[in-house]
């Protein structure tokens, strides 16, 4: 064995020729088994002396041939040149140096032998080289294994209901066709070839990828989300290092130089007012918002507290979505959603419309697949474009409030597990309402730019150029607010609190309110005056406590003393009768020339025990509230009673 060795590499015969060689001998001196098959042979470029042998002869300094000759554990055909260390590493116990280099693979690819039952340890092996030397090419998330993408081509060329700006990062699900691409670019599998008593080359078997992907036990990392800024944790410390976080399973994206907010020294008391960091942080919000124009101080604080949760929107949990509207088009309801996306990730925001059925109606099943499908690729804004009239949606007012869902994945049988609270919903059209269940989870934004062509007005600078080149500032300016909120201890702030999002309401409008802005909470107010059902209830409470006071009536009796001036029915007396009240109910429950008693107890039965809050018209302060309740009954008909409510 060692003279071989030595005389292969002084011949300039590859290490393979000697190899086969020995394995000729040492076939005929190896017994068979019980069975009269051989067992399987030792592989000689695995022998120690061989290699060595082989190793001296071809580092001999009076051969002048070794500069061309193969290395150990390299194969001739690949065209392979020696690398530095002159060896590969290996890749488990029974796996060898090997590999080349050609068609995008890896040089010095390791080898990964195929055959027999080593189908789960080659899986293992393979998955060992692709996430060696820090390396992460996929991710385990919800369930399934995702690899992010980066999108290459325009909005204009993409297929799918949802459109990504070129560059923008996505998740796309791992298949057994693009793990067995990667691995082979990687690893060099190889297969016994009995003929010639030697492992060569083979392509991976689509059986092996497809056991690895549906098998469900990986090594991969655990990803909650992908961010592409600084992440403010809950107790004021900062997640910036690019790179899978394992604690949190938040992956930083990019290579941007973030600017850190100030340095706080415990102790000692904030002051927004006189705080300097704040106050620069307030100058750059108005700079970069208020040219576009919000309404009222609320509404401008709607716009920044849309940038705030996407620095913690995976400590806030669920967050109220953002409706950007306004009275005409052209008012730059897109822009100001693209500065959020900008601000957040980086990129503009990916849009989206809703689906429509044959009859004009929101296709609640396509958007819900539309839905699924932007946070299995884990997209951080959602931004639904073009709503026209009112916003009803039960599946996006369910996505609002769940901390996480499943989704099914389209094209396969699999449901994946994905987080609706990780990402902002972004709405956009002309004079949006909302549905009475939806007016909670909506903060509105109004633009009012108070002239008839607000397409045609000119500014002093291209609003989204700015944003993507003083990203680092803005997002500087977020986190400044955030951290020294935090930092003050989180002093509670009145009237920020919101059902179903206190989390949030507890961080981001109390952040807002004690630093100075006005309460974005407040922009709710908004949808009560577009409430139709609220005010038609509104204005039967008032009138019926009016005329009626606190004493108990039916429906019928109701309905009976408002169409006529009779003040008796059977022996029951009747209200007095009120031309307002009237023809209040009426226009409620009128119908020919008659009030529908049935009618006005199934409105009443809708909204029992629902406490409305009265305000001045004038004024627009509150002046009580008011209730209907069950009062008993008469003749088998329920009675009904308006109250004022006693806090």
């Amino acid at each position: 064995v060692l003279w071989m060795g030595r005389e292969c590499a002084h011949q300039g015969f590859p290490a393979s020729v000697g190899a086969y060689a020995v394995s000729v001998f040492e076939r005929l001196m190896r017994p068979t088994d019980s069975t009269g098959q051989e067992a399987p042979l030792n592989v000689p470029m695995e022998t120690k002396a061989f290699q060595d042998a082989f190793e001296r002869g071809l580092n001999d300094p009076a051969d002048k041939r070794k500069n061309w000759m193969p290395r150990p554990g390299r194969r001739e055909s690949t065209g392979d040149q020696p690398d530095a260390a002159g060896s590969l590493p290996t890749i488990g116990g029974d796996t060898t140096a090997g590999g080349g280099s050609a068609g995008g693979h890896e040089p010095n690819r390791p080898e990964i032998r195929l055959g027999g039952d080593r189908l789960v340890t080659a899986m293992q092996e393979a998955e060992r080289v692709m996430f060696s030397g820090g390396r992460t090419p996929f991710f385990s998330r919800g369930g399934m294994l995702m690899w992010l993408a980066t999108i290459d081509q325009s909005r204009e060329l993409q297929d799918g209901p949802v459109k990504h700006e070129r560059g923008a990062q996505v998740l796309k699900p791992v298949t057994a066709g693009w793990l067995r691409r990667r691995m082979m670019q990687e690893c060099l599998f190889t297969r016994y070839q009995k003929s010639d008593a030697e492992w060569v080359p083979t392509n991976l078997p689509e059986e092996y990828p497809k056991s690895y992907v549906e098998g469900g036990e990986w090594w991969a990392p655990v990803l909650r989300a992908v961010v592409h800024a600084p992440v403010m944790r809950e107790d004021g410390t900062i997640y910036m290092e690019p790179g899978l976080d394992p604690k949190t399973g938040l992956y930083l994206a990019g290579t941007t130089a973030w600017k850190m907010p100030p340095a706080r020294p415990k102790g000692v008391p904030i002051v927004p007012g006189k705080d300097a960091a704040i106050q620069k942080a307030i100058e750059i919000f108005a700079d970069l918002f208020v040219p576009f124009s919000p309404e009222d101080e609320p509404d401008f604080s709607v716009l920044v507290s849309a940038v705030l949760p996407g620095l913690m929107k995976t400590v806030v949990g669920p967050a109220p979505g953002t409706i950007i509207t306004a009275p005409v088009f052209g008012t730059g309801k897109g822009k100001l959603a693209d500065i959020i996306s900008i601000i957040v990730t980086g990129h503009a925001v990916p849009m989206m419309v809703m689906p429509m059925d044959g009859k004009g109606k929101a296709d609640e099943k396509a958007f819900g697949v539309t839905l699924n499908a932007a946070l299995i690729g884990g997209d951080r804004i959602i931004c639904i474009d073009e709503i026209k009239g009112m916003l009803a949606s039960p599946t996006l007012d369910s996505m609002l409030t769940q901390e996480q869902t499943q989704a099914r994945v389209l094209g396969v049988s699999q449901m994946a597990v994905v987080r609706p609270a990780d990402t902002l919903f972004i709405a956009l059209g002309n004079n949006i309402t909302v549905a009475a269940d939806s007016s909670r989870r909506w903060l509105r934004c109004y633009l009012n730019p108070h002239c008839p062509d607000p397409h045609l007005r000119q500014f002093d600078r291209d609003a989204l150029q700015y944003a993507r080149e003083n990203r680092a500032k803005l997002v500087w300016a977020a986190l400044t607010l955030l951290h020294g909120y935090i930092h003050a201890g989180m002093p509670p702030q009145p009237g920020c609190h919101l059902g179903s999002f206190e989390r949030w309401a507890r961080l981001i409008p109390s952040c807002l309110v004690w630093a100075g802005f006005a309460n974005p909470i407040r922009t709710l107010d908004a949808w009560k005056d577009q409430d139709q059902s609220r005010a038609s209830l509104l204005g039967l409470l008032e009138n019926w406590h009016r005329v009626l006071g606190d004493d108990p009536h039916t429906a019928a009796t109701v309905c009976r003393s408002m169409e006529t001036e009779e003040r008796k029915m059977g022996d029951v007396e009747l209200p007095r009768y009120d031309r307002e009240f009237s023809e209040l109910l009426f226009e409620l429950v009128g119908e020919k020339g008659r009030l529908n008693s049935n009618r006005l107890g199934g409105l009443i039965r809708g909204q029992a025990k629902r406490v409305l809050d009265v305000t001045d018209p004038v004024t627009g302060q509150s002046t009580g509230e008011l209730v209907i309740e069950p009062a008993g009954e008469r003749h088998r008909a329920k009675l009904w009673r308006v109250s004022a409510v006693d806090r």
